[in-house]
């Protein structure tokens, strides 16, 4: 099962380091938000799932230090967003943060105003200029 899952992770990787090439970070975001939208929110998640979420979030880590092209925090954000929402519903937001001086971006999770994938000391230096939350309630 793990090589499934693992290979699963590989080719969506692959997937989304290609179309970000080929369509472009503005279109790759707003397909991802609306693919996966989440419809029904969740009320309450299981000590189970929390640990099935944080394999899966660890095997992105892995896969994405694998490759051998730059796949860095913007794949491990884009990916955890998919499989965190389709495969648990969990409501997660993805961010994008900078710093002006000296220059730094970053890419992470949220839920409901909380870091979900990174500590907040990291992010907390960081301007957030992009909330996948924001841009769904005003689509």
């Amino acid at each position: 099962m793990r090589n499934i899952q693992a290979l699963h992770v590989l080719t969506a990787l692959i997937s989304f380091h290609m179309q970000l090439r080929l369509f472009g970070f503005q279109r790759l975001f707003k397909t991802y938000i609306q693919k996966y939208e989440i419809r029904e929110e969740r009320t309450s998640i299981t000590e189970d799932e929390i640990q099935q979420i944080e394999d899966w979030m660890a095997l992105i880590d892995r896969t994405c230090t694998s490759v051998p092209f730059d796949a860095q925090c913007m794949h491990r954000s884009f990916l955890a967003y998919r499989f965190v929402r389709s495969r648990f519903r969990v409501p997660v937001n993805l961010v994008i943060g900078v710093r002006k001086f000296p220059f730094y971006a970053h890419a992470w999770l949220m839920l409901r105003g909380k870091n979900f994938n990174e500590p907040p000391d990291f992010t907390d230096t960081l301007s957030i200029i992009l909330d996948s939350g924001k841009v769904e309630e005003t689509s």
